[in-house]
């Protein structure tokens, strides 16, 4: 029987709706579309839009060819160059409105990638702009081109070069002999932009001489071949073109001359294009196209091109004339516009001295010596004097000169002041002259020449140590102008400081030069205190001529030593400061200490560190613990001095002796008790060596320590210590009684009722502090 429903409320039907269907809008909702009308105007015709206008035959502007010049793509690029040329055929007029514009767009192609972009771009300028604007052809036009010709003439494809020179035009400029006599500033971007160029090739040409002077073959970078063929670098149809440009120059120079001679004054820009045309015939001359020619001949050539003796009379004037400060200058100051010139004009002295005879060999010289007596040392023009020096005074190292020219008796006398003046001008130039770079090389070789080591690793010193005084000082000298000194050109120098035969003048000066490079730079700091405390702690001091036995007689070097440990104190004082610096040698100075070093060495390190820290806080708590056992040692070593008689005066010789060894000690436990305990701690440790033979030296060691009044208040935290020293001397004592003979028992008797007395006094006034 079914349950029927219970009665109540129903539920709304839920409208069922289909899938994908949308919802009516709500009857409030707003319409937001917006209806509109389209204008529709009637296409206009291409064709009749570019009606009177110059397209090429495809219908482009030259604006739209010139823009298509730059696309990404090599053939579109090489499409729209041709489309330009025709362009340019069919309407010539394009081009002289639109000269400066197409110029500069299509400058851009010079360095092209593709090398069929660049025939056709050389193609189009050779056969269509420039035939077209050969009149025309202004400052601005030579200064578009120029920049990126340049730059496609130092490329670093070689193809790309290649293509520069063909691009190069100074060749129809020059040629236009109204251009440079009108507008001389035209000739002089060409004539600059040819000197840049042809620089490079020049540096490439001595940079590959100078490897072949050390290398027997060319070993050419990057696994090129060793010979290289014309056809694959086009480099044989440059060197026509530079052997063409150097008969062209020639008579450019002629004409100049020519315009020129009928004043009596050149003027500034004249001078500029002359100087240029002179310094691109050198380089002509230098470069490795010319190869197959020799450089004197190539100079004969040059002279035989002015064979006419009025021309070589105008040209040599010219190179004298400015020597003798006869050049004017209009905007800029005379001395900058002369000293600017004069530099480029002294590089022709050499080459021109070995090719001239008679009077113009004299009047050149006479010329040049002038400029280098009048000039200041530390300008441009006293470096390029001092190189043409070089070139005349040492020939046999410069290939375009002739050495046998600089042989004569006519040549003597100038020689003689130039060597007079030398000495003067390298030592007020100091590091400034660009050979210092050079320079530095020498230190591998100077090594030896201070001292050496022979095959089986000793030691020997060099000549430096036999030369004269003078000799001597001017070595020294020449190391502060090493740039950085290396550390076995300094071990080198200290191992010769410490040779007995050097004068203690010459050991201090070297100190004194080292230092004063230590403060320009350079040395570094870490080699300089090696080299410092290489000095104070590996010299050799003689004994004493007073001492017994074998020594009687032997003078002492010691205040020699006392002399150089002062210098070494004052730079080590000068270096900064003194905390930092003792940080810096505490680690090389404890390790010396450890190999025990002579007294006189320790004693002046120990004087090092009371020079450098006042108040004791720079050592650390282990580096007092080592510092404390080299100590103890050190005190122990030196109380061979003390005399049997342990309350000798002051006037005793030996306790004199033994003062100046502990004196340093003194200064230090007063500064820092901790340290005297360590050195106490140290002697009464059960692993020191407490020998018999020992006994009286500790023990007066001990006794030297106690009697000192200072020193007491730091001593009431080694009572322990100073219990365990005499118990240790009282088993040694009692253990070797039967074997010690009776005066030397009775002596270190005498010495432990001493030490036993002190102590017990020390206790008593420890006790007496306490109960205050």
């Amino acid at each position: 029987m079914v349950r029927p429903k219970a009665s109540g409320s129903k539920k709304p039907n839920k409208i069922k709706r289909k899938i994908g269907r949308k919802l009516p809008p709500p009857k409030n909702a707003t319409n937001t579309q917006i209806k509109s009308k389209a204008i529709v105007l009637p296409e206009q015709s291409m064709v009749s839009e570019r009606t009177g206008m110059a397209v090429n035959s495809r219908g482009l502007t030259l604006k739209e060819l010139l823009q298509q010049t730059s696309h990404h793509n090599a053939k579109t690029r090489k499409v729209a160059l041709t489309g330009t040329r025709d362009l340019l055929i069919k309407h010539p007029s394009e081009l002289k409105l639109h000269k400066v514009a197409v110029i500069e767009k299509l400058r851009e192609r010079i360095c092209d990638s593709d090398k069929a972009v660049r025939e056709v771009l050389y193609n189009v300028l050779k056969t269509v702009i420039f035939p077209h604007i050969k009149e025309e052809i202004t400052a601005p036009v030579i200064s578009l081109m120029m920049a990126y010709v340049f730059n496609a003439m130092t490329h670093l494809a070689i193809d790309i070069r290649v293509m520069g020179f063909k691009f190069f035009i100074s060749f129809d400029i020059m040629r236009n002999k109204q251009l440079y006599l009108e507008d001389k500033s035209k000739i002089k971007d060409v004539l600059d932009g040819l000197l840049h160029c042809l620089s490079s090739f020049a540096f490439s040409e001595k940079k590959f001489d100078s490897q072949n002077e050390e290398n027997a073959t060319w070993r050419p970078l990057h696994a090129f071949g060793v010979e290289m063929p014309d056809e694959h670098t086009g480099l044989s149809s440059i060197r026509n073109k530079l052997e063409a440009l150097l008969s062209l120059l020639i008579h450019c120079f002629q004409e100049f001359i020519a315009t020129v001679h009928a004043t009596s004054m050149i003027d500034a820009l004249s001078f500029t294009c002359m100087s240029s045309i002179l310094q691109i015939i050198n380089l002509l001359v230098k470069v490795s196209f010319l190869r197959g020619i020799s450089r004197p001949e190539a100079l004969g050539c040059l002279f035989h091109q002015l064979s006419k003796t009025t021309m070589r009379e105008k040209f040599l004037e010219f190179i004298e004339r400015p020597l003798c400060c006869q050049v004017s200058g209009n905007a800029e100051s005379g001395g900058v516009i002369q000293e600017k010139y004069i530099i480029s004009l002294i590089e022709f002295i050499p080459g021109l001295v070995s090719q001239m005879m008679g009077y113009w060999k004299a009047r050149l010289l006479q010329a040049f010596t002038g400029v280098f007596e009048n000039c200041r040392v530390d300008s441009k023009l006293m470096f390029a004097c001092l190189s043409a020096l070089m070139q005349i005074l040492l020939p046999r190292h410069v290939q375009s000169v002739q050495s046998s020219s600089f042989n004569s008796e006519e040549m003597l006398c100038y020689q003689v002041v130039w060597l007079r003046k030398l000495p003067e001008v390298l030592l007020q130039l100091g590091d400034k002259h660009p050979s210092v770079s050079k320079y530095d090389n020498l230190q591998f070789t100077l090594r030896d020449y201070y001292s050496t080591n022979d095959d089986q690793g000793v030691k020997q010193y060099g000549p430096f140590v036999k030369l004269p005084k003078d000799c001597q000082d001017i070595a020294i000298c020449g190391i502060y102008y090493f740039s950085s000194l290396n550390l076995p050109l300094l071990e080198s120098l200290a191992f010769c400081c410490l040779c007995d035969d050097l004068e203690p003048t010459v050991r201090i000066r070297i100190l004194e030069v080292l230092h004063s490079a230590y403060k320009s730079g350079h040395v570094k700091l870490a080699d300089h205190i090696g080299f410092l405390v290489t000095i104070v702690a590996r010299f050799k001091v003689s004994p004493e001529f007073h001492l017994d036995g074998e020594n009687r007689g032997k003078i002492s070097n010691r205040e020699t030593f006392r002399f150089i440990s002062e210098a070494v104190f004052s730079c080590l004082s000068e270096m900064g400061d003194h905390s930092l610096v003792l940080r810096l040698l505490q680690k090389i100075t404890l390790e010396v200490m450890s190999m025990k070093p002579h007294l006189d060495n320790m004693q002046s390190m120990l004087r090092m560190i009371i020079l450098l820290d006042s108040t004791f806080s720079t050592f650390v708590e282990e580096a007092i613990s080592t510092l404390g056992q080299n100590i103890s040692t050190y005190l122990i070593d030196a109380s061979c001095y003390m005399p049997d008689k342990i309350n000798a005066t002051g006037d005793d010789e030996e306790f004199l002796v033994y003062q100046f060894y502990a004196r340093p000690c003194i200064v230090l436990f007063l500064r820092s008790g901790r340290l005297l305990h360590e050195v106490l701690k140290s002697l009464a440790s059960p692993n020191y060596d407490f020998e018999p033979t020992k006994i009286h030296a500790v023990a007066s060691t001990i006794l030297f320590i106690l009697k000192n009044e200072k020193l007491r208040r730091n001593l009431s935290s080694s009572e322990g210590a100073i219990k365990n020293i005499l118990h240790n001397i009282s088993i040694l004592l009692s253990e070797n009684r039967n074997t010690m003979v009776f005066e030397k028992r009775c002596s270190l008797q005498n010495v432990f009722h001493q030490l036993q007395n002190e102590a017990s006094m020390l206790q008593r006034l420890v006790e007496r502090g306490q109960r205050a």
